[in-house]
C-alpha cells in the first residue's frame, strides 16, 4: 500500500532522519520525501511510503506523537507511483489529443494529486460541466463558490477542495475527503501550473518547438 505522510517537524539537523528511524522502525518504506514548506523554526514534508501493514493515523499520530515537536497532519493512501512523471505524462496525453484536453485533466489529476475525485465546469455564468471524474458528485452538489483566482478551502474537516479557475476555458475543481488533508499553497500553485500550461497547449501556444522556430532567424538552423 502506497500512502502519503505529511509531517510537521522542527527545523534543526537531526530532526529529518529521526522521523525516518520512526518510521522505518515502525515498517514503512520511505519511496521519497517533499519538503512542502520551511520557516519559523517549522518544517512540513511529504513522504511517500510502502506500509503493507500501516497501523492506521491514530496510530501514527500517535506513534510519531513521542517524538518532540514532530505532528502527523495527513495520512492517505496514493495511486501517485514515485517513481513516474506524472504531470509530464498528463500534458503529453494533453497535447496528443488537445481535442479532449479536459477530459484528460480530470481523469487523471486524482491521481496525480492522491485526491479522490475532478470536475470541470464551464466559464463563470455556465457553469456547465464539462467533465468529470470517478466518485465525482452532480455539479449541484458543488459548493457555489465561482473563484476568481485559484483558491483551496475546506468544507468541513474531511472535505478539502482546490478550485482553479482557467477564464472561459473552464473551471476545475478537485477535491480530497477521504482521510487526507487541505490542499497546500504548494500543491494549488502546481494544478495552477498544469492548468495554465494545459490551455496554453490546446490554444496552441504550448509548442515549444513552433516557439523556437519563431525566435530563429531566417536562413539559420541548428
Amino acid at each position: 500500500m502506497l500512502l502519503r505522510l505529511r509531517i510537521a517537524l522542527p527545523d534543526r539537523p537531526g530532526s529529518l532522519a529521526r522521523v525516518s528511524r520512526a518510521l522505518a522502525h515502525l515498517g514503512a518504506d520511505i519511496r521519497t520525501v517533499t519538503v512542502l514548506e520551511a520557516g519559523g523554526g517549522r518544517v512540513v514534508d511529504e513522504f511517500t511510503v510502502d506500509w503493507p501493514g500501516w497501523p492506521g493515523p491514530q496510530q501514527l499520530s500517535d506513534d510519531l506523537g513521542v517524538l518532540a515537536g514532530v505532528t502527523l497532519e495527513g495520512a492517505w493512501q496514493t495511486r501517485e507511483k514515485p517513481d513516474a512523471f506524472v504531470d509530464l505524462d498528463l500534458l503529453l496525453h494533453v497535447a496528443t489529443a488537445p481535442d479532449r484536453a479536459i477530459g484528460t485533466l480530470i481523469d487523471a489529476l486524482p491521481a496525480a494529486f492522491s485526491a479522490d475525485w475532478a470536475v470541470a465546469l464551464g466559464g463563470p455564468t455556465e457553469r456547465g460541466v464539462l467533465a468529470v471524474s470517478t466518485n465525482a458528485p452532480a455539479a449541484e452538489e458543488l459548493p457555489e463558490i465561482l473563484p476568481s483566482r485559484p483558491m483551496a478551502f475546506s468544507i468541513t474537516a474531511d472535505s478539502h477542495l482546490a478550485a482553479v479557475p482557467a477564464d472561459r476555458w473552464c473551471t476545475v475543481y478537485l477535491a480530497r475527503n477521504s482521510g487526507g488533508p487541505a490542499f497546500h499553497r504548494i500543491e494549488l500553485a502546481r494544478l495552477t501550473r498544469i492548468v495554465e500550461v494545459a490551455r496554453a497547449i490546446v490554444e496552441g501556444r504550448g509548442d515549444p518547438l513552433r516557439r523556437f522556430a519563431e525566435t530563429v532567424p531566417a536562413g539559420r538552423s541548428g
